[in-house]
């Protein structure tokens, strides 16, 4: 899941895909559901957490470069404990 997120190019069109996914995914993650309805096996649980550390890392800092400060908000906020994460809800 990283190599493929840390290679999403720039430009308008990605970025205006990027904005779109990101917010798809915390709308899931953030209510502790797996974003993507398709994955089936094993790798699941890992590859949700490489996407949220990706989100709450190098993909906050994008979103928040794009003028997405409220999607960077939500991204670092995965990074918190549950009850923690919950008082910002």
């Amino acid at each position: 899941m990283t190599p493929f997120l840390d290679g999403w190019i720039q430009g308008p069109t990605a970025d205006a895909h990027l904005v779109h996914c990101a917010d798809a995914w915390l709308h899931d993650l953030l209510s502790d559901a797996p974003p993507f309805t398709w994955w089936y096996d094993d790798s699941e649980d890992a590859g949700v957490a490489n996407l949220r550390a990706w989100l709450a890392g190098p993909g906050a800092a994008r979103l928040r470069a794009l003028g997405e400060p409220d999607l960077a908000i939500r991204s670092v906020i995965l990074t918190l404990p549950y009850d923690a994460c919950w008082a910002h809800a």
